[in-house]
């Protein structure tokens, strides 16, 4: 998949972000770049109203890999090293 089509997908579950109280979504990673290969995984960063629980994270990844049929690795940009956070968000496309 490219990266349009699941950024167009992932805008289309807007809904189930909501329902888990995840405010937006940002595409980081392999995807993000547009060089996924067919076993990548999907890179998330939500942004949620409230810090969420390690078990409402957990809810919310799994509800996307289902709808998405791909492997989810989703996170918070408090839960990313700061070693890490301006190079990842050098590649973020909003959802």
């Amino acid at each position: 998949m490219r990266r349009e089509e699941l950024i167009q997908r992932l805008s289309q579950l807007r809904p189930l972000l909501k329902e888990h109280g995840a405010k937006s979504l940002r595409l980081v990673g392999s995807y993000a770049r547009d060089d996924a290969k067919p076993d990548s995984d999907v890179d998330l960063i939500a942004d949620f109203d409230q810090t969420p629980s390690f078990l409402e994270l957990i809810s919310l990844e799994q509800a996307l890999e289902a709808a998405l049929g791909l492997k989810v690795d989703l996170a918070t940009e408090a839960g990313l090293r700061p070693s890490v956070r301006a190079r990842i968000a050098a590649d973020a496309v909003d959802v």
